[in-house]
């Protein structure tokens, strides 16, 4: 380490110490769980997905999950072989070298830092339904994003003890919020019969594949089981990460699945005719059946939950920038390194991509924010998922890919694999088609995506890694701890 130290130009008492391993799995899962969070990943996109297939929404959400599911396996397999901070990062880096895995991370890095935006946003709207603010105004909308961006920085940098407290809320909001209000709907609202989840499963005439309405509907639900991978990102503060970690990634996946499936399940169950025709569907049902106190105590739990969120993005994005801090392939690699001295936790990082998670705010004002910030976020996190599933099945195919060593699940792991290669891919130029007819919606994300990599390519052009081979030797220090 102190190797590491001498090259990057730290202080090896501050800034390239490992973090300490606070963590147990329980934290790792939970992690992940937040992050994810059953109240955003269905009520961020339920009114989308009612729009496009009806009531069939839900069987869109049935086959993104097990989708994801693969996916969360293959990375199961990768954070046991590699369980470093950095995830996605780390892993294709290891798998096709440096400048592979640069791309990766910094693709994976931009993806978390417009999720802080898009997340503390949909919270604001459910805290404007709280208070009875107008959601239509963008201004107020904005303010209070940014004020739940940034009270979920201030957490992260009192420490991991707060992490934690924030996590247990979020727990409770779930039960609450989410399961509670579910049965609550099933046991005593329940107007529609099981029969109407059949809409929006046919193929009109004269439509395109691509256009149908179970094809849309697969797009907007891919934005609700993304996130469980950041459990990763804690693999330096846990004390068996080989083994742990990828029971974390896989089990926060499924334990959000299905939370979230009973709760949509519910509602639309419950969901009367003029409630699904609403902007806000799940406001107008709970609206339809709570008093105005109940109501606005739920949306309360609505924005905890989604405060929490917000918490665990900023937690994951501020160890990737860490982590590339810590190898000198970012400017101000530096400061980004550095670990606090009395809480050991990434603080500067912390601080600086909360930053520009609020400055984000101002390039996506306009009407269709809210649908530009969901399809960024969700195209982002496919492509950045692509990089370590086909660096994986590369190095399998060129033989650099050690099968002698024990890995998460065996057999059935590497065999998830090659599923998740063909899932990820179809996801991807699914969520990137563009069918909206608007130009802004079709193509900023081509357009952005472009932007970043030509950023990108100047970054890495104008810098000098001090530490850019894939197995370095914090790689082996980092073996050696585990």
């Amino acid at each position: 380490m102190d190797d590491i130290a001498t090259r990057t130009g730290a202080d090896p008492t501050t800034e390239a110490a490992p973090m300490r391993r606070e963590f147990s799995i329980w934290s790792a899962a939970m992690l992940g769980f937040v992050f994810v969070s059953p109240i955003v990943a269905m009520y961020m996109v339920f009114g989308l997905g009612l729009a496009a297939a009806g009531p069939g929404f839900w069987w869109a959400l049935l086959v993104v999950l097990i989708g994801q599911v693969l996916i969360g396996v293959t990375f199961g397999v990768l954070a046991s072989r590699w369980p470093m901070a950095g995830g996605v990062y780390q892993w294709s880096r290891r798998l096709l070298g440096s400048a592979y895995g640069w791309f990766a991370g910094w693709a994976y890095m931009w993806t978390l830092m417009i999720t802080l935006t898009a997340v503390s946003y949909g919270g604001a709207l459910f805290a404007a339904a709280a208070f009875g603010l107008d959601a239509e105004n963008r201004t107020p909308i904005t303010v209070i994003g940014i004020v739940i961006l940034a009270g979920a920085v201030l957490v992260n940098v009192l420490g991991r003890a707060a992490v934690r407290i924030v996590g247990f809320l979020c727990l409770i909001a779930e039960v609450l919020g989410s399961v509670g209000i579910a049965f609550w709907l099933l046991g005593f609202h329940t107007v529609n019969g099981v029969s109407t989840l059949g809409s929006g499963l046919t193929w009109p005439p004269d439509t395109a594949f691509m256009a149908t309405p179970f094809v849309v509907a697969i797009m907007f639900a891919g934005w609700s089981f993304l996130g469980f991978e950041s459990a990763s990102t804690l693999a330096e503060e846990v004390g068996e990460p080989k083994r742990d970690i990828p029971r974390a990634i896989v089990g926060s996946l499924v334990g959000v699945g299905l939370v979230v499936l009973v709760p949509c399940f519910a509602f639309l169950m419950a969901m009367p005719q003029d409630a699904a025709a609403d902007a806000d569907p799940v406001a107008a049902t709970l609206t339809a059946y709570l008093p105005p106190p109940v109501f606005t105590a739920v949306m309360i739990l609505f924005v905890v939950a989604y405060f929490a969120t917000v918490v665990a993005v900023s937690s994951a994005v501020s160890r990737i920038a860490w982590s590339y801090g810590r190898n000198g392939e970012l400017p101000m690699s530096r400061h980004l390194g550095r670990l606090h001295h009395r809480i050991n936790t990434p603080t500067v990082a912390t601080v600086v991509t909360g930053a520009i998670g609020i400055l984000l705010y101002l390039p996506f004002q306009s009407e269709q924010i809210y649908l530009l910030l969901v399809t960024f976020v969700t195209a982002g996190f496919f492509l950045s998922f692509a990089f370590p599933i086909a660096g994986l099945a590369i190095a399998k195919i060129r033989g650099t890919w050690d099968r002698s060593e024990p890995t998460f699940l065996g057999r059935a792991g590497h065999v998830a694999g090659w599923l998740a290669l063909v899932w990820v891919i179809a996801e991807t130029v699914n969520v990137l088609w563009p069918r909206s007819g608007d130009p802004l919606v079709d193509w900023a994300p081509f357009i952005v995506t472009a932007a970043l990599f030509v950023v990108g390519l100047a970054i890495r052009a104008s810098l000098r890694p001090k530490v850019a081979d894939a197995e370095d030797v914090h790689t082996s220090s980092v073996s050696a701890e585990a």
